[in-house]
């Protein structure tokens, strides 16, 4: 075994190459480090998400309703309102 660059955290000597079985006896050291630092989990505060009420939600299609060209086809219909949807949801939870 050609021994390499020993490990940065505890210094063991570890293998040199690119082979398959020395990448997986590095692989697998590095995964089992002691003293390699341990990933620091953070989480991120969570917003309540807002949704649309019955109220607002009747009042956006009605809005949408009276601006829709009546040429379009049911599905560009449906996509168009939802994406009016959805721009009013980014809108209240921002």
């Amino acid at each position: 075994m050609n021994v390499g660059r020993p490990c940065e955290y505890c210094g063991t000597a570890l293998p040199l190459g690119v082979d398959k079985r020395t990448r997986r006896i590095r692989t697998a050291h590095f995964a089992s480090c002691a003293m390699r630092p341990k990933r620091m989990e953070v989480e991120s505060p969570r917003r309540e998400w807002r949704g649309l009420d019955e109220g607002a939600l009747m009042g956006l299609y009605i809005d949408f309703d009276r601006s829709a060209d009546k040429q379009w086809s049911s599905a560009e219909y449906v996509l168009r309102l939802m994406d009016m949807v959805q721009a009013r949801l980014k809108e209240k939870n921002t």
